[in-house]
């Protein structure tokens, strides 16, 4: 199974399985802190691995139990998809699955995730932007807020929610 799925996760390492295993892996398009550490965890494992399915057929059986564990994990990490997009309903499975997984894993995405002008705030509308610095900074909303443009806005609400530990709802624990 990890070489089925590190084939998969890792191109240069083949795909060559009797295993009709696959593993999707999930791409991010905006920077942010878990981003980046899966981005390390990926260059430090193709570090390791070797080119070819033979090659990592016989490197895997060289390994002990707790490498082919880790290995396991990180391709099962990279497979994760909990991102919402607009077509997703509320009642979505794999969104649900996704909870429920951060859920058991204690996931807390304050240390993974900072709403930014780019990532988040740009992209949801004028209402929620000032909803998000009136909670996040815990007092009503300032009328001058209003008259801000939205990319002027989006900024103020980076500044804003920083420090502050504000999550979008659907982040929150």
């Amino acid at each position: 199974m990890v070489h089925a799925l590190a084939g998969s996760v890792f191109p240069l390492c083949g795909g060559g399985s009797s295993l009709q295993l696959s593993a999707k892996v999930t791409h991010f398009r905006e920077e942010s802190k878990g981003a980046s550490e899966i981005d390390v965890a990926h260059e430090n494992w193709s570090d390791r691995l070797p080119a070819g399915s033979d090659a990592l057929w016989h490197w895997c059986l060289a390994q002990d139990q707790d490498m082919l564990l880790d290995l396991l994990a990180y391709c099962a990490a990279r497979t994760v998809n909990a991102v919402q997009t607009k077509q997703d309903c509320p009642a979505n499975v794999r969104l649900r699955a996704a909870d429920t997984l951060a859920t058991a894993l204690s996931v807390d995405m304050t240390e993974w995730f900072t709403p930014s002008a780019v990532n988040f705030f740009g992209r949801v509308g004028r209402t929620t932007i000032i909803s998000a610095m009136a909670e996040a900074k815990g007092a009503p909303a300032k009328r001058s807020w209003d008259k801000l443009k939205k990319p002027a806005l989006a900024a103020l609400a980076e500044r804003e929610t920083a420090g502050t530990g504000w999550l979008p709802q659907l982040l929150r624990a």
